[in-house]
């Protein structure tokens, strides 16, 4: 059984990128952090499949991945017209970002937790434009992500990740089951705006056209998906990830961790996809985790500076993270 989406993480580790995604679970003790820390490749599995293997590792063995009934699977024709939109989209990938010529070695990853009174906040500010709330956290990463551009006015791709369980049934439901769309932000983009790309992108099936990309392997072979990859890895240049993994307090398994635990998520990022954006939301607690990739590094401009810019840029008032690099994953 092989996981062709997944098989991009095992071409990009062969040529020096990691494969590896972290799920870290935080516990308040006293006056301290319980640590618990949770790595996969992501060749095995998607986000939502990396937290339901961690949740069952603590002892959850009744939680199940999140399926949708948003969508159905398009016919040949949409099919075809989804797959021609996502080569052009690709095609004009590419990022200018402002280049360490000294960049450190690790990518480094820092986390920010809201608790519920925050949470709430932001639903309701997000309802009150009319949008929802990764509209507006999106669009408020893409502003304090622009000054990392040569040029801050410039438009860059974030993939925003799909998940077509539902429609999409493989063999292990725990495998790579996400798709993508390809959002097109600058720093002048509104949460309207990002809202109306998403519903769009949607509305013309373009995640089942980066599905069926991600997973062309299982027609041409893998020697075929390593030449494309290695053809396209200085060509196509996206911003990274912007990752919603849900919310994830309706069932009871995961209540017996801890009403007050806090999740953290991230993938492993590439060159090509340099920054990770990951939030999901535990008892009502919702994690920002950011990583960046060293190719794009600024120390002077570390994922805990961005994250607490963006907090500010939402809530009108400053915050500290967290976590900060060093502190959180691997």
């Amino acid at each position: 059984m092989t996981d062709w989406a997944g098989e991009w993480y095992l071409i990009r580790k062969r040529h020096g990128e990691s494969d590896q995604a972290f799920m870290e679970r935080r516990s308040p003790v006293k006056n301290e952090w319980k640590r618990e820390d949770h790595s996969f490749s992501h060749a095995e599995f998607d986000g939502i499949g990396g937290l339901i293997t961690a949740l069952r590792k603590c002892g959850d063995l009744t939680t199940t991945p999140r399926s949708t009934k948003k969508f159905g699977q398009p016919t040949f024709i949409e099919l075809t017209k989804s797959i021609y939109r996502g080569i052009k989209l690709m095609d004009k990938a590419g990022v200018k970002w402002k280049l360490n010529p000294s960049p450190p070695a690790e990518a480094m990853q820092s986390c920010l937790l809201l608790d519920e009174s925050e949470v709430e906040i932001l639903r309701a500010k997000a309802k009150m434009s009319g949008v929802t709330m990764n509209s507006l956290m999106l669009t408020a990463l893409q502003r304090q992500v622009s000054v990392m551009l040569e040029n801050p006015d410039q438009k860059i791709f974030w993939l925003f990740p799909v998940n077509l369980r539902g429609p999409l049934q493989l063999e292990n439901p725990l495998m790579n089951h996400s798709s993508g769309l390809l959002l097109l932000l600058d720093r002048s983009t509104t949460p309207a705006q990002a809202h109306e790309m998403v519903i769009g992108g949607l509305k013309t099936n373009l995640h089942w056209g980066i599905w069926f990309l991600n997973t062309i392997g299982k027609f041409t072979g893998k020697a075929f998906m390593e030449r494309i990859y290695l053809k396209g890895r200085h060509k196509f240049q996206y911003a990274g990830t912007y990752s919603d993994l849900g919310q994830w307090e309706q069932a009871p398994g995961y209540r017996s961790l801890g009403e007050k635990d806090w999740w953290m998520a991230a993938p492993p990022g590439s060159k090509n996809f340099p920054i990770s954006f990951v939030h999901c939301t535990f008892n009502g607690r919702m994690s920002w985790t950011m990583r960046i990739h060293p190719a794009v590094l600024d120390p002077q401009l570390p994922p805990e500076k961005i994250l607490s810019q963006m907090y500010e840029d939402l809530f009108a008032q400053k915050r500290t993270t967290q976590f900060k690099a060093g502190e959180v994953g691997l």
